[in-house]
């Protein structure tokens, strides 16, 4: 099974900063160097996901995704409402509220 690298780049890393080496074994992706100085350079400006009507819960991505489509699937916790995590297939529908399954 081969695993595109591609995606993974950490804007806060360069290549002078650190020799980040990958590796891709079976189920676990291995950073080698995670111990290594990261700095941020800047920050943008803020960038509008969704709205939501409650003050706490979160909303989240896979950090290391196994296809493209993994990739765009967002997760939602919604404010002291049970123990469920909201599945959605992208950001769009995050937003719409069309929930993919919990």
């Amino acid at each position: 099974m081969g695993f595109d690298h591609a995606f993974l780049t950490s804007p806060c890393l360069t290549s002078s900063m650190l020799d980040l080496k990958r590796k891709w074994s079976g189920d676990f992706f291995v950073h080698r160097g995670r111990l290594a100085d990261c700095y941020l350079e800047s920050v943008g400006k803020p960038v509008f996901h969704a709205h939501s009507n409650t003050y706490f819960g979160s909303w989240m991505r896979d950090a290391y995704p196994r296809t493209g489509e993994d990739m765009m699937k967002r997760w939602l916790t919604n404010h002291f409402q049970g123990d469920t995590i909201e599945e959605y297939m992208d950001e769009a529908d995050m937003r719409r509220e069309r929930v993919y399954a919990t």
